[in-house]
């Protein structure tokens, strides 16, 4: 929610701004038909950006099937600081075969 609410009202009230002109139309179906029905309409997907969204996707969190918490990656802010670093990802650690094992060789 935090990182939505922004731009949930921005979009909304550009959108409610930009419509005013339409009450102002000679045409009578203007303000009726188009005024009103965007109002709504972006009253309908601001409620539904801000208050249904996010709680379904709260409620879906602990689904059957989700990764419990230590084996989750880690969040999207956390991984944008480290690649932008110059600092060399860590290279996989390549094991040694144990005694008895063979390596086989992919021809």
């Amino acid at each position: 929610v935090r990182d939505t609410f922004i731009p949930l009202i921005n979009g909304s009230i550009s959108t409610c701004l930009s419509t005013i002109p339409l009450v102002f139309s000679d045409i009578a179906f203007l303000p009726k038909y188009f005024f009103l029905i965007m109002q709504v309409i972006v009253l309908v997907g601001f409620l539904h950006g801000f208050l249904f969204l996010p709680s379904m996707l709260l409620a879906m969190d602990n689904v059957a099937g989700a990764k419990p918490a230590e084996e989750q990656p880690e969040a999207p802010g956390e991984v944008l600081p480290s690649m932008l670093t110059s600092q060399p990802a860590e290279q996989p650690k390549e094991t040694e075969p144990k005694a008895g094992e063979e390596e086989t060789a992919i021809v």
